[in-house]
């Protein structure tokens, strides 16, 4: 068993030309070294090796720290090649290495020469120690490797080279999956997840876990058996009784539940190793294959069947995490028809050769803007799809493209589920890429899709003026986040933060890359929308859409800036803990919100990804238990949720901002703060009383809106991410009073559900007016519509003309768009099956 010849071709999807242009012979890397709480760490060890293009090793440059915790090290250029940075402090005393740099991925040098100058925190460290032994307990040799299960990636592997004993030196504050890849025996796997245990245990009877010194001890049992597994197709349920023919196709998953298309794969007809072969009865739907079991340790599974009746194709998945001796009735009874074409899948036979397998798939072609099929790419293709409800579980999908082909790809797909993530990175032909996020429900997935890639540039593609929106990296603490940091806080730049694609601005990827802990703020900074990612893990969340929503419709409306800020927010990062959401308020007399007596918050709406209504208040309750059973989204922040659903008021100490409080105004700068768990299809209510008019007394006013976005902190996946807000109304009513749907239905002859949720005009109403007109109507029912006129800036700063299409990059500077997008090439094309389990070059 050797490396997968895919690897080399993957490698070719990081190499975006212009940014590796420049070749020296030698640069310079430098920066300071120190822990978390500041303090220089003397006599750190900065290594760095060098890669060739496959990931073997080239050399390596490494020096230390000194009494300062500065270090110089000259590295030598090398063209194509890729360089690894590892930092880490021992003890000389005990001889523990107890402090380490974060979990990087490999650079090229350009990249690497970016980040010259960083201060790198070390964060507290943990070893894990493998072994391996074989079923009589001696010791053997494997290869392996470790991945931080957040980044998805490799930190450390061996490939060409096997070993007896490993020690990895990492951060103990993530979590990790261990892979090895015996001889003569399956890959195992191991997920070690407790670092932070304060006593020292057996994990079990031949490994443990060293609490004073941090140390994973593992040893792995590599004891391998062939065994069977048997069972029939859609039985006992009912469905087709009979099959023209059937085959199970059997795969290895990896840790985080990827599997390759394309080489992940196990032999066909295994039984053949005993003289019978696998069973497959068209008749009845039996089958009896024969697998690899490793009775000791965790060797993880995807069954796929393909099945055909007449002209009509079927499929399933079943996942299995341990064979052990083997299963018997393990049937499939939750399969559909497959959408797409007819189609093949080649399996390599256990005694060599290769057999096709008849299937149906259904195909996705990379274009361009003029739609035109892409031939002169690579690309690396990522399609994570949840059949947890069909027997299987949701896992990902991955496959590689060479340059000189089309563009073209194609995969097995139930008639039971939409595509929940098709993730693209790409590069050469057109230079840099963009990566694309796209997402298919049930009903599109039933026609070939096509997956629209461009180029990176800074600002709007449309040329519209994108100077109001801006971004800021600040340092995450408790102090610092907060509504108002103060300016010690930000890291690069003032609290007015960076225009996007300004020239000459400061260098996030030190920042991201120094292991410090940051926050992340982008938005209208100074008079708009701000929306503010809490200890973001910039290179787990990796690269997000190459363009934005474009809903906007061209009236100008400030509402629709709003939208437009959120839809921008909402495709930011994904991994954090949790967001603040800052909503400017006018203070109009006779319509402006009254900021001196009392505002409430609460959330009476909830969307699907499609925008569709879940869940409101009204008609659902306000059980957030309720909402959670039905929605697993919310099931597992439930209590920040519950003070979210019910009516809560906003305090004016923005200091107790929290999930108690989740709410608070900051009267000073008209701004509403609201703390959200996770980007979701939400609809946040706002209501209070206003200002008086010249000779009337205030009554309430009350605005709604929604959010929805990409996730992070408990998983969100909303696409199209909108928030209707800032037309607030007011009514008479004397008293904080929400939003009351039922009210409005009465009032306009239209239901909640019919309000266009994009800002967008969705067409006429039974009576000839526009959706925009029923919310004028609604504001004119409740009695005077909120003037917009003291929230400025916004619609300018979403774009003209009606669409706003901002560029992808959560960093700032020209150049470091590409810098970040490389980023995100690396982290997720390496995402991949690094053994190539069947063997072949």
């Amino acid at each position: 068993m050797v490396i997968s010849n895919s690897t080399q071709r993957l490698i070719v999807l990081f190499s975006l030309c212009t940014l590796l242009s420049i070749s020296t012979s030698a640069f310079e890397l430098n920066g300071t070294v120190l822990d978390v709480d500041g303090n220089a760490l003397n006599s750190s060890l900065i290594n760095v090796t060098i890669l060739n293009p496959d990931f073997s090793i080239l050399g390596a440059n490494s020096t230390t720290t000194n009494a300062s915790g500065w270090f110089t090290l000259p590295v030598a250029d090398v063209p194509n090649a890729f360089y690894e940075v590892r930092i880490s402090w021992k003890n000389t005393t005990t001889g523990a290495t107890e402090w380490v740099g974060q979990n990087m991925p490999s650079f090229p040098s350009m990249m690497l020469q970016q980040i010259a100058g960083t201060t790198f925190y070390l964060r507290q460290a943990g070893t894990i120690n493998i072994t391996a032994i074989n079923s009589t307990g001696d010791a053997i040799a494997f290869r392996y490797q470790v991945k931080d299960k957040a980044l998805g990636y490799p930190i450390a592997e061996e490939f060409t080279d096997s070993a007896a004993s490993v020690s990895v030196v990492v951060p103990r504050d993530r979590q990790y999956s261990i892979m090895v890849y015996p001889d003569q025996s399956m890959p195992i796997s191991f997920d070690w997840t407790n670092f932070s245990a304060g006593s020292s245990y057996a994990v079990n009877s031949i490994s443990s876990f060293n609490a004073t010194t941090k140390t994973l001890y593992y040893k792995f049992n590599t004891t391998m058996n062939l065994v069977q597994v048997s069972g029939y197709l859609n039985y006992p349920g009912a469905g087709v009784g009979q099959w023209s023919e059937f085959t199970i196709i059997p795969y290895l998953l990896e840790p985080g539940n990827m599997v390759h298309a394309e080489f992940g794969d196990l032999p066909y007809n295994i039984s053949a190793m005993f003289g019978f072969g696998d069973v497959f009865n068209a008749a009845d739907g039996f089958y009896n294959i024969t697998l690899p079991s490793t009775p000791s340790e965790r060797s993880s599974m995807l069954l796929f069947v393909s099945a055909r009746n007449g002209s009509r194709y079927y499929g399933g998945f079943r996942n299995i995490s341990n064979v052990g001796n083997g299963l018997t009735g393990f049937n499939f009874t939750s399969m559909s028809t497959l959408v797409g074409s007819p189609a093949n899948l080649t399996m390599d036979t256990i005694m060599g050769g290769s057999v096709s397998i008849p299937t149906a798939k259904q195909s996705f072609s990379i274009v361009n803007s003029t739609n035109s099929v892409m031939n002169g790419i690579d690309v690396h293709v990522e399609v994570t799809l949840d059949y947890s409800a069909f027997q299987a579980m949701e896992f990902t999908w991955m496959l590689d493209v060479q340059q000189g082909s089309n563009s073209v790809f194609s995969l097995p797909l139930l008639n039971s589920a939409g595509v929940k993530e098709i993730n693209v990175f790409a590069s050469g032909g057109q230079g840099d890429l963009a990566p694309k996020l796209e997402s298919y429900t049930l009903a599109e997935i039933q026609n070939p899709q096509n997956i629209t890639l461009s180029s990176f540039e800074p600002g709007d593609i449309d040329g519209a003026d994108l100077s109001g929106l801006r971004i800021a990296l600040l340092k995450s603490s408790a102090a610092c986040d907060v509504p108002n940091p103060a300016s010690d806080c930000y890291v690069g730049s003032s609290g007015e933060g960076q225009a996007f694609g300004e020239q000459g601005g400061f260098n996030p990827m030190k920042a991201i890359l120094s292991g410090g802990k940051l926050s992340f703020r982008m938005g209208l900074l100074s008079s708009g929308i701000i929306v503010h990612y809490v200890n973001v893990d910039m290179l787990a969340s990796g690269p997000p859409d190459a363009l934005f929503d474009d809903s906007v419709p061209a009236d100008g409306n400030t509402s629709d800036g709003f939208d437009a800020a959120m839809r921008f927010g909402s495709n930011g990062p994904t991994i954090y803990d949790y967001v603040l959401v800052s909503m400017p308020y006018a203070e109009t007399p006779g319509s402006g919100l009254n900021d001196s007596s009392q505002v409430n918050i609460s959330i009476p709406t909830f969307y699907d990804e499609d925008w569709n209504v879940i869940w409101n208040t009204s008609k659902n309750g306000t059980s957030v238990a309720a909402l959670a059973s039905n929605y697993s989204h919310y099931a597992g922040r439930q209590s920040e949720w519950a003070y979210l659903l019910n009516d809560t008021e906003c305090t004016a100490n923005q200091a107790v901002l929290n999930i108690t409080n989740p709410c608070s105004i900051d009267t000073a700068n008209n701004r509403i703060w609201l703390r959200l768990p996770h980007f979701s299809g939400t609809a946040p209510s706002v209501s209070g009383n206003t200002v008086a008019a010249a000779s009337s007394s205030s009554s309430s006013s009350s605005s709604g809106g929604s959010s929805g976005g990409g996730g992070g902190g408990g998983g969100g996946a909303a696409r199209r991410n909108t928030i209707a807000a800032a037309h607030s109304a007011v009514s008479p009513t004397p008293s904080p009073a929400p939003y009351n749907p039922s009210t409005y239905e009465a009032s306009t002859g239209s239901t909640e559900e019919s309000r266009p949720l994009d800002g967008s005009d969705s067409g006429s109403s039974a009576d000839g007016s526009s959706d925009g007109q029923n919310v004028q109507e609604e504001a004119a029912h409740s009695g005077v519509e909120q003037s917009l006129d003291e929230i400025t800036g916004m619609a300018a700063a979403v774009g003209e003309g009606g669409e706003v299409k901002l560029k992808n990059n959560w960093a700032i500077g020209t150049v470091l768009i590409g810098l970040l997008a490389m980023v995100g090439l690396i982290i997720h094309s390496r995402r991949r099956l690094s053994f190539d389990v069947k063997g072949r070059k």
